[in-house]
């Protein structure tokens, strides 16, 4: 059965004692060249260092000593013909040779014939501690905030040197400080307007103004300020002006006419009336059988649909106008009114 073995092996100059304890044997393999490695190399010189004629003497020294420069980089070293030793980090081997036949055992200790080599096992806790150590601190990340106070780090490698497997790792290894501490700017924003201020005239048309504040929030630390007017103003007018007020009576089946300064205006006011309702009004032709408590209906609001509004108007004061609210009695219209407009 053909069996091969695959090492990844630096060479080991041998110069040590060692502890039999800290490794264990794993088996005897074939080697073949044409699978060897390039990283194999030859590290014992048979005619200067490896006596043939008393292997099995030397051999125990042979394996303590190749064990002892292996154990710090190496986890498997063997030895092979004429007392070569290597180190390596893995090994794989298709199979193991029948009954150890092609490696010399002498007690604890073996190693390889003609193309065989004996696999050790190097313990965990053989190497020498190598404590590791740390590198420069690499650059700051990038701020997590622009601004009121974020965070940033920057980390270092535990690689000068790298621990070994006994030895202790770093501490340490992320460094976060505070950044961007200084406080965010803040935009303005307007608060509610004020009530609007009372009106600039008493009649008439006038104006009022209300305000607002640039304080919910006032801008800070070079925040935007407040987009708009702060002061808003609107017309206003509690009432129209009045110009005098006037009584006119006007007998039935005459007009009269109602006038106003220019940009003026005629507005009727309660108590306007066709009909009669005393004997001094237009008692021309008095008969004491007239009536003194009649009075059309809408009367007043027929004389507004003529006059309000206008600067001037007629009123023709008859029953055709107003209707008759009493046959036979001699009636007259009562027209008050006053001259309303927006400024005095």
């Amino acid at each position: 059965m053909k069996t091969v073995i695959f090492f990844s092996f630096f060479v080991a100059v041998i110069s040590a004692e060692c502890d039999v304890s800290k490794y264990k044997k794993i088996g005897c393999f074939q080697i073949e060249d044409e699978v060897r490695p390039d990283s194999f190399h030859e590290v014992i010189d048979l005619d200067e260092t490896f006596d043939i004629d008393n292997y099995e003497e030397q051999l125990p020294k042979l394996v303590c000593e190749c064990f002892s420069k292996t154990k710090d980089d190496y986890k498997y070293f063997s030895i092979g013909h004429n007392g070569h030793c290597h180190g390596g980090k893995s090994f794989h081997a298709s199979n193991r040779t029948n009954n150890e036949a092609g490696c010399i055992d002498v007690g604890h200790h073996s190693a390889g014939d003609e193309e065989h080599e004996y696999v050790y096992q190097i313990k965990a806790d053989a190497a020498t501690p190598i404590d590791g150590g740390v590198s420069d601190f690499g650059p700051w990340s990038q701020c997590s905030k622009s601004c009121g106070g974020g965070r940033r780090s920057r980390e270092r490698a535990c690689v000068d040197p790298i621990p070994n497997d006994p030895g202790k790792g770093c501490e340490n290894l992320t460094q976060v400080e505070e950044c961007n501490t200084q406080n965010c700017p803040i935009n303005g924003a307007w608060g509610g307007w004020s009530e609007f201020s009372q009106c600039s005239k008493s009649c008439g048309m006038g104006s009022q103004s209300r305000s607002r504040k640039c304080n919910s929030p006032k801008e800070q630390f070079g925040g935007k300020k407040c987009v708009g007017k702060h002061t808003e103003t609107q017309s206003c007018m509690p009432q129209m002006c009045v110009k005098g007020k006037s009584d006119v009576r006007i007998c039935e089946d005459k007009a009269e006419t109602l006038s106003c300064p220019a940009n003026w205006s005629v507005q009727i006011q309660s108590g306007s009336y066709y009909g009669r309702k005393n004997t001094s009004v237009c008692k021309r032709f008095y008969n004491i059988n007239w009536s003194t408590t009649c009075e059309a209906n809408g009367g007043k609001d027929k004389m507004a649909e003529l006059c309000d509004g206008k600067r001037s108007c007629s009123i023709d004061c008859n029953n055709d106008r107003f209707g008759d609210p009493c046959w036979g009695t001699k009636k007259y219209c009562l027209v008050k009114y006053k001259c309303v407009g927006y400024d005095l």
